[in-house]
């Protein structure tokens, strides 16, 4: 193992992605800035969906799970969903629940093309009912820019 080249480092997953993000993101109750050297590795990737819908991902993702939060805005609306996945499966049976509590939505222009770039300020809570019939609190809040892409696996 020691003469084989790690095929993919923790901070440094994805190479092509500017770190774009400055979003502290939070799982539980109380949200503080305190997570801010946290931030820096969150990634923001952001595409359009067939349906005109703009998608803005931030999360930290890496080859055996991740979290972040996905915000979905189509037609001067948006909705905002927590998320956390890992390699372990779970036979629960629960179907997860999302809930908004509050978010508020900042973006430097109404309409997106791909090619565009977005710039925005982002601050929410959430809840989820997990597949264990776990409740997860989500929030997050900061600054984030990317640049759009016209699908989700368009590099």
């Amino acid at each position: 193992m020691d003469t084989q080249k790690e095929l993919m480092t923790f901070p440094h997953q994805d190479t092509a992605l500017k770190r774009s993000s400055m979003v502290s993101i939070l799982t539980g109750d109380l949200h503080s800035r305190q997570d801010s050297l946290n931030s820096n590795f969150n990634t923001c990737t952001a595409y359009l969906s067939k349906s005109d819908t703009l998608h803005i991902n931030i999360g930290l993702h890496s080859l055996f799970g991740g979290s972040g939060f996905i915000i979905s805005c189509y037609d001067s609306r948006f909705y905002t969903e927590g998320y956390e996945y890992s390699d372990v499966v779970y036979s629960g049976t629960d179907k997860p629940q999302h809930w908004v509590i509050r978010q508020e939505l900042t973006l430097d222009r109404a309409k997106y093309k791909a090619g565009d770039s977005l710039y925005g300020y982002i601050n929410f809570k959430a809840a989820e009912r997990n597949e264990l019939g776990d409740t997860v609190i989500y929030s997050g809040k900061g600054n984030f820019r990317a640049k759009v892409k016209k699908s989700r696996f368009d590099n």
